[in-house]
This record gives C-alpha cells, structure tokens and sequence, in this order.
C-alpha cells in the first residue's frame, strides 16, 4: 500500500526539518504499514524541489537527509526514527480561468495563465499527472462551468480530481466531485499547505491511500501507476479543517 499526501507544498521558509518529519509521521500514523509519498505541486516562482535534488538547502535540512532516489527522478527523506518518506516533484497552474490544475510527478515548466483545457494537454504532453483540484470559491459560479467542461473533455483516464483539507468539513462534497466518483474518475485527497507560517504542520494531514505495488529503484514509474492504475479504488483519509481551523487558515493566507 502507499499513503500519500498528494497536494504539497513547501516554501523556502518553512522550518524543512519539522516540515518533513512532521509529513511522515503523520502519513504513517494513518497507515503504518504503508510506503509514506509526497506529491510536490510547487507553484510559480517556486523551486524546492530542485535545490535539494541539487543539494543546495543541506544547511537548513537539519537532521533530516535527503537524498534522490535511484532512478533519479525524486527525493527519498530519512528522519530520526522514522520511516523513509519519497517526495515526488510537481507543478500547480492557475489557468486563465482562475481554476488549479496540478501537474503531479514532474517538475515541468507549464506557465500559469494558460486557458485550462490546453494547461491540462500540455501537462500530459510533458508526461504528468493532471489533477483538476479543489480550492476555495474555485469551483463556484462561472468557473463552474469550467469544471463541467473539464470533466466533459477528458475522461477517467486522462484527468484525476483533487479534494483538499482546506475544504472545511461543512463543507458539502462539490457537485463536480460527485460526478466525478459516480463516472470513475479517482479522487485524491491532500493537505494543500499554505505559504503562512505554520501551514508546515498540516502536511501529510489529509492523504490517499492506495493499493498499488511500489518499486524503491523506479519511484516515479511506480508512483504515476498507482495514481494512474491502482487496485481497486483510492480512499481519501485523515482530516480536513474544522471552522475554526478553516477560519484561522483563510485569514492567515491574507
């Protein structure tokens, strides 16, 4: 099994080293005998991924190494005590429309600004993942349609929806997400940290799990088949915000 956090952000001034430990052990407290995976969905101007592939951030990894993986392609997270967490790169594009589309599994240089049916073709081009995700007031009014149309023009295996635990638990399930299970496409669930300081902590707070095999010397080829193939279907578990927690969260992002 794989529990992964599939919407990931880290800024350059998060503490990395609570950030990562915090992300893995609270993966492995929702499956612990589960492979501990990080989606990276890394916005514009933003490039973490690459400076610890490059080993340009060890100073302020602290007691945390991070190293790439043997194929290469991501980072594999070793703590005090703790099992290994594979972080996996990825981009998040605002499109034209306002709407996020990540691109999950490369770190790929789609611009953001792009009309949302071409941003999703342009990131299975590169060879991503594309997740039409959740985000506040994102889904609603015109750009409802949007979503519609999105859903309309790609099907169960070309596009993946994404929940977020920035969606507040009284907050009903989205029409779109409810048309999206009924019809087959797989849901993925992750905690969408914010750039305010602390958002660290919510990492690895609202993941997916799924049954799919993992390969520790092909991670990215593994981890696109499970996104992309899994056995059976992919369950969202962990938490999302309270009111209170989605209050101090909306006014902290401000």
């Amino acid at each position: 099994m794989i529990i992964a956090d599939t919407h990931l952000h880290l800024y350059p001034h998060y503490d990395f080293e609570q950030a990562l430990q915090g992300c893995v052990l609270r993966l492995a407290g929702l499956a612990p005998d589960a492979t501990c995976v990080g989606f990276l969905a890394e916005r514009s101007g933003c490039s973490v991924f690459s400076s610890l592939m490059q080993k340009e951030c060890n100073g302020i990894v602290g007691d945390v190494s991070v190293a790439p993986t043997t194929d290469g392609h991501c980072l594999v997270v070793h703590g005090f005590n703790t099992p290994p967490l594979y972080l996996c790169p990825g981009r998040q594009i605002v499109t034209e429309e306002r709407i996020e589309v990540l691109c999950l599994t490369v770190d790929a240089e789609i611009p953001d600004g792009l009309p949302a049916e071409l941003a999703v073709q342009r990131i299975r081009e590169v060879g991503g993942v594309p997740v039409l995700t959740w985000a506040v007031g994102k889904w609603l009014f015109r750009r409802a349609r949007v979503v519609r149309d999105l859903l309309a023009r790609f099907g169960p295996d070309e596009l993946l929806v994404g929940d977020s635990a920035m969606r507040p638990t009284f907050w009903a399930t989205p029409l779109p997400m409810r048309f999206a299970r009924r019809h087959g496409y797989r849901v993925l669930a992750g905690s969408d940290p914010l750039a305010a300081a602390g958002e660290e902590q919510v990492m690895g707070s609202y993941a997916s799990l799924m049954h799919a095999e993992f390969d520790p010397k092909c991670v990215r080829a593994s981890l696109r088949s499970a996104l992309l193939h899994p056995e059976g279907e992919i369950q969202s578990v962990g938490v999302r915000s309270g009111l209170v927690t989605f209050i101090r969260r909306m006014l902290n992002s401000r």
